[in-house]
């Protein structure tokens, strides 16, 4: 009997088709301190033989298969060793976007992209993520250490931050665009905070309260940015004050959590 289209056991029976072998499926909204948006399956995978130096890729394939199939949630494809090491932090995976049931026209397209080889994404994925099949995630992947999530976020602060002085606000949108999927800034920038704030504070319930002081000084500014409040640009001097602003809280998280 095929197991149904959309279900956990019709995606390990689409991959293993392949030739690739289905090691665990991660559930994974994103973090719970902002919105997550729809559910995403990270599938740690094994193929059965490494890439000959200009063989096919056969993880190109996998994504081109998991992309036929006539339902599904958002998933991406990441072989297993990368995610049991820190070394692959930043590496691309396959993304294949999400199908609904009864969708006509082409199969989405996949892609290949960083997102979720994040520091963030990762911690994430271990703390929060839901097993669906295979081992548990803190058994598939690795742990993300304070000092990888508080240079992650300093890092992509500065950048969107540089972004918008280098090129106003369409240059900004045209980075996010890049880097992200249908981004909500304000929610972009808040995740920063709150992934700084992870990286440097251990106690859970003092993590909490530095992230609801820092949600405070942000969102104040950012009604006008939220998406269906009106024209994100029509304050510039607010929009880069806020850009810059969301640099120093997480800068200055990650000089508190180095101490004297």
């Amino acid at each position: 009997m095929t197991p149904p289209p959309g279900t956990v056991d019709h995606l390990v029976a689409v991959l293993g088709a392949v030739g690739v072998g289905v090691v665990g499926v991660i559930e994974t909204g994103g973090a719970p301190a902002f919105p997550a948006g729809r559910p995403t399956w990270v599938v740690a995978v094994r193929p059965a033989a490494p890439r000959a130096p200009g063989g096919p890729d056969v993880l190109a394939d996998a994504a081109r298969s998991v992309a036929r199939r006539t339902s599904g949630p958002e998933t991406v494809l990441a072989p297993d060793r990368d995610l049991r090491t820190p070394m692959s932090l930043g590496r691309r995976w396959w993304r294949v976007p999400a199908r609904d049931a009864g969708t006509a026209g082409e199969p989405p397209v996949p892609l290949l992209d960083a997102r979720h080889g994040t520091a963030a994404a990762r911690w994430t994925l271990r703390h929060h993520g839901r097993s669906r099949y295979g081992d548990e995630p803190a058994a598939l992947v690795c742990e993300t250490g304070p000092t990888a999530l508080r240079t992650e976020a300093l890092g992509r602060a500065r950048t969107l931050a540089e972004a918008y002085d280098d090129a106003g606000a369409d240059g900004l949108a045209e980075h996010l665009a890049e880097h992200l999927d249908g981004p909500d800034l304000a929610r972009v920038l808040v995740g920063l905070v709150h992934q700084a704030a992870r990286g440097t504070v251990g106690d859970p319930a003092q993590a909490r309260r530095t992230c609801g002081e820092v949600d405070e000084v942000l969102l104040c500014d950012l009604d006008a940015l939220t998406p269906g409040t009106g024209d994100r640009t029509s304050d510039p001097a607010g929009l880069r004050r806020v850009l810059w602003e969301t640099h120093r809280v997480v800068g200055g998280l990650a000089v508190r959590a180095a101490g004297p």
